[in-house]
């Protein structure tokens, strides 16, 4: 997320989603968006405040994360 935030200042991931875009789908529990936050949060410098929802593709769960930011430069 650093490296597509000092490039192109926003961006989105999918949890569940492999990289030739096979979609797998990810297991989410109650307190998944919460960790997914939460490793960002304490990760990424400056902070950032992505936007995480759960997403239905092809009938399988994924997570979908969308994030942005101009406070370059990003470190995770």
């Amino acid at each position: 997320m650093a490296s597509i935030l000092n490039k192109h200042h926003k961006g989105k991931v999918y949890f569940g989603v492999k990289d030739n875009g096979e979609v797998v789908g990810q297991n989410i529990t109650g307190n998944t968006i919460r960790e997914i936050s939460q490793v960002i949060a304490s990760n990424i410098e400056p902070k950032i405040f992505p936007k995480i929802t759960k997403e239905d593709i092809n009938k399988k769960s994924c997570v979908y994360v969308q994030f942005e930011g101009n406070n370059i430069p990003y470190f995770a």
